[in-house]
């Protein structure tokens, strides 16, 4: 999932996250380019996933530790880490 899930006019987007299964979910954003909303101005970094992290806890309605601790796992298996 990257920044553009943060934009509430991402209606589409968002309810593709509420169906995926959170083991299929990897977090990422397009830095430096789209930052997420609720940040204008600034240059998009890594340290912004937070943000992407807390939208799709909030979507799917779990705590937002669950989808770091999970998500990070998704990647290192992706990643073969």
């Amino acid at each position: 999932m990257g920044d553009a899930v943060t934009y509430s006019e991402s209606s589409e987007l968002r309810d593709i996250v509420k169906r995926v299964p959170l083991e299929a979910i990897v977090l990422e954003n397009d830095s430096p380019y789209v930052i997420p909303e609720g940040i204008p101005g600034k240059r998009n970094t890594p340290l912004n996933i937070p943000y992407i992290a807390k939208v799709v806890a909030d979507l799917k309605g779990i705590d937002i530790k669950k989808v770091e601790r999970e998500t990070t796992m998704n990647a290192k298996r992706l990643y073969g880490i």
